[in-house]
Order: structure tokens, then sequence, then C-alpha cells
């Protein structure tokens, strides 16, 4: 079997992109779905729906080295996004706390139908991120590859462990 190029990865995760966003348009539209339901499938058709249009505009330049530059910010961004998402829920989370210990349940309503789109968008983004970040780790040679005005986008650091030989003690005679 032949090996999948880079370029044919991220079609793949393109179709993958816009299977899922076709499901989730069909949530909404079902009534047996919570409006928490809806939120949530809200969430989840925005952040599919822009990655399906940062892959189509990544996959019509024919470049290679471009599209693994548009390839690695796009991965960058969707980290951005989620850590901002992340600290967003985090803050969401002490309002609400404090506004239900103040006794505002109507407050705490609306702040919790807030939150679970907040949640949302972070799975989303996550999600995102874990598809985007499979396909370039697969392709081994995208990070030497890429050299654009010698500048990469910044991505997560992967740590590699350091190989410690140990040394061996003479025995003494």
């Amino acid at each position: 079997m032949e090996e999948q190029t880079f370029r044919s990865r991220l079609v793949e995760l393109l179709k993958k992109s816009r299977k899922a966003s076709r499901l989730y348009s069909g949530v909404g539209r079902t009534r047996r779905g919570s409006a928490f339901a809806e939120v949530q499938a809200a969430e989840w058709l925005s952040v599919n729906n822009a990655l399906v249009v940062q892959l189509s505009e990544a996959l019509e330049d024919p470049s290679s080295t471009r599209l693994t530059a548009s390839s690695l910010t796009l991965l960058s961004n969707l980290l951005t996004q989620s850590q901002l998402c992340s600290d967003e829920l985090a803050n969401k989370k002490q309002r609400l706390v404090s506004i239900a210990e103040s006794g505002d349940f109507v407050q705490t309503a609306l702040l919790s139908k807030e939150l679970v789109a907040t949640k949302a968008r972070l799975q989303a983004l996550q999600a995102a991120y874990a598809e985007v970040k499979g396909v370039v780790k697969r392709a081994r040679t995208v990070m030497d590859s890429v050299e654009l005005n010698g500048e990469l986008p910044l991505v997560e650091p992967e740590r590699k462990a350091a190989k410690i030989i140990p040394f061996r003690q003479r025995q003494a005679s």
C-alpha cells in the first residue's frame, strides 16, 4: 500500500470535517434536542466550519512549503484559541460560583448556558487541534522542510528525554 502524502492527509481531514459539520448542523433541527444540546452543536459547528474554511484555503495553494506553513499556522492558532477559551471558561466558572452564592439564580441560569457554550467551544477546538496535530505529526519532515523567511509559527514544543550513559566504575584489584 502506498504511503499517503501530507496533502492527501489534509484532504482526508477536510472531508472528515465537512462530514462532522453536516452532522452538527442536523443536531439543531431535531425536535428531541434540548436547548443546551443545540448550543453545544452550534459551537461545534462553528469550529468545524472555520476548520473547513482554513483547510480549504491551505489546500488551494499548490506549493507544498506554503501548505506546510499554513498547516503549522493553523495548528498554532488552534492552540492559542483553545488556551484563550480555557481561560474564559475558568473566569466564567468563578463568576458562576460568586453569583450563585449571592442568590441571583436567574443570572446563574443565564451564565450556566454561556458556560455550556464555552465548554463546547473548548472541546471542539481541542478536538480540531488534535486532528491537525495528528496529520502534522505523521509528516516526519514537516518541521525540517519549512523555512519561510527563517521563521516558523509557534507550535507546542515536544520535549525529548536526554539519553544518559552511565559510567562504569573500575573495580580495584
